[in-house]
This record gives structure tokens, C-alpha cells and sequence, in this order.
């Protein structure tokens, strides 16, 4: 007699079901949430906010994608370099609001 373990079934597999898919997964989006600071302020993403928590990293270079487009991070020398490929992006700092131009490097402290 062949018992199958139907808990862990997934499309036809007997024992194809991922239990670590949500731990896999979520990393990705906490870091550039709450880390690389990228939030949307439209639905789509058709404009977005930057808002980077990144002083515990000393040297990162980092792209999350965008509709039609990606932001690129990088981390050195105590400066923050944001880069966009598409418009609709604004950089907050604590001094203020910068707004990205596509294919024009916003640079500001890494505090």
C-alpha cells in the first residue's frame, strides 16, 4: 500500500509543494521596501518614491525593476548613487525632495 502525504501535493506532484516559498520570497521585497526605500505612489508603480535606509552598508550596488524601466543603487565612499532608467521617481532625503530625471545620477549622503 502506497501512502501518499496529500498536505504536501502541488500541480500533480505528491511532494512537489514549496513550504519555503514565502521565506524565499520575501526578502526581496523587504529590502527594497524598507532598505532600497522604493515605494509606489501611483498604482503600477507610474510614479514612486525613494527613500533609502542604507547606512549599515558600507559598499552595495543594487537594480530593482520598475515597470518599463529599473532603479540602480550604489553604495560607496559614504554617498548613495540612485539612477532611474524612466521618469516619474522622487529621491526623499532629509533635506528634501529630489526628483529623478531618466538616465541622470542623483547622489546624496549615506547617513
Amino acid at each position: 500500500m502506497i501512502v501518499t502525504n496529500l498536505s504536501n501535493a502541488m500541480y500533480g506532484d505528491p511532494f512537489g509543494k514549496s513550504l519555503c516559498h514565502a521565506w524565499g520570497g520575501s526578502p526581496v521585497y523587504l529590502l527594497g521596501r524598507y532598505f532600497m526605500g522604493l515605494q509606489p505612489t501611483t498604482p503600477g508603480y507610474a510614479t514612486f518614491t525613494i527613500h533609502p535606509h542604507l547606512s549599515m552598508f558600507n559598499e552595495l550596488k543594487c537594480s530593482l525593476p520598475l515597470k518599463n524601466g529599473s532603479v540602480h543603487y550604489h553604495v560607496h565612499d559614504g554617498k548613495i548613487a540612485i539612477r532611474t532608467d524612466r521618469s516619474g521617481g522622487t529621491v526623499i532625503t532629509d533635506s528634501g525632495m529630489i526628483e529623478l530625471q531618466p538616465h541622470q545620477t542623483v547622489t546624496i549622503a549615506n547617513n
